[in-house]
């Protein structure tokens, strides 16, 4: 199966890193800045993850998997953050099925992604 992910994040060299890696995996990649339209982006482009930063200007990762899960409860939701574990124990509770520190992102945490999801969409 081709899968299909949107990378959110504010910082553009975060962005680019999870998007090459998850691309060097085979995905299809979308990037956004921010979340803010979200809901006009999903209703023209198919994806199977998101995967988000938690902190960021305009609309937060935390307000965002709280829309997806509401609207697109079938996309995996992976999010991230440089911040405190704290963010990733409240947006893990609102509905986040990954969850990692930027400071632990690796190819190896790209790959596990990809494994969720394949096995998501068995």
């Amino acid at each position: 199966m081709n899968f299909s992910a949107l990378i959110i994040d504010d910082d553009e060299i975060a962005r680019s890193l999870v998007s090459e890696n998850l691309k060097a995996l085979g995905l299809t990649i979308f990037t956004l800045s921010n979340s803010l339209h979200i809901e006009e982006f999903l209703k023209i482009n198919k994806v199977n993850l998101i995967v988000c930063d938690i902190v960021m200007p305009d609309r937060d990762g935390i307000e965002t998997v709280k829309i997806i899960k509401n609207t697109h409860p079938e996309i995996v939701f992976v999010a991230m953050t440089a911040y405190s574990s704290t963010y990733l124990e409240s947006i893990s509770i609102l509905g986040a099925e990954l969850v990692f520190s930027k400071d632990d992102f690796s190819f190896e945490i790209c790959k596990k992604i990809v494994e969720f999801l394949s096995l998501r969409h068995n």
